[in-house]
C-alpha cells in the first residue's frame, strides 16, 4: 500500500511537471512591459509595426550615439543635443541651453551639428544590423526619414 501510494504521487509529479509544474507563475502585469498593444481601430498593424521599428532603430542609435560621445569624453556635447531635441521643453533655444550648460550659444550650434552627424552614422550602423542585403540600407535609411 505504501508503495502504490508512493508510485501514484510520483506520476501526479511527473505529470504536474509536464505541465508547467514547478515554474514560477509571473502575471503578465508584472516587471517591464514595453509590449503595448495598439488599438485596433486606431492604425493598421503595418503602420504601428513600422512606428515601433522606427523607435528601435532611434533607440539603438541614440545609444550608440551617447557611447561614443561619453567613450571620447566629449560628453557636454552629447548633453547639448539632448536637451535641445529630446527635451519635452517648448521653445527652447540655443541661448537657453548654452546658459544653463554655461557655454556660448555658438559652442551649442556646433555640438548639434556634430551630433546630428554622428546620430545618422549610428542610424545607418542600426539599419545595417537589421538589413539582410547592403542594397537595401538606403531604401530603409529613406523610409525611415520619409524620404
Amino acid at each position: 500500500m505504501l508503495l502504490s501510494r508512493y508510485s501514484a504521487d510520483q506520476n501526479d509529479l511527473r505529470i504536474a511537471l509536464k505541465r508547467g509544474g514547478g515554474r514560477r507563475i509571473v502575471p503578465i502585469d508584472a516587471g517591464e512591459s514595453s509590449l503595448q498593444l495598439a488599438d485596433p481601430q486606431a492604425e493598421s498593424p503595418e503602420k504601428v509595426f513600422d512606428q515601433a521599428w522606427k523607435a528601435e532603430i532611434f533607440k539603438g542609435a541614440l545609444e550608440r550615439a551617447r557611447r561614443h560621445f561619453s567613450e571620447t569624453k566629449r560628453d557636454l556635447q552629447f548633453l547639448a543635443f539632448v536637451k535641445y531635441e529630446l527635451s519635452n521643453a517648448k521653445n527652447l533655444t540655443y541661448a537657453d541651453i548654452a546658459e544653463e550648460l554655461g557655454l556660448q550659444e555658438s559652442d551649442i550650434r556646433n555640438y548639434l551639428v556634430t551630433v546630428k552627424e554622428r546620430f545618422r552614422e549610428d542610424v545607418r550602423a542600426e539599419l545595417a544590423d537589421t538589413v539582410g542585403d547592403v542594397s537595401q540600407l538606403e531604401d530603409e535609411f529613406n523610409s525611415l526619414f520619409g524620404g
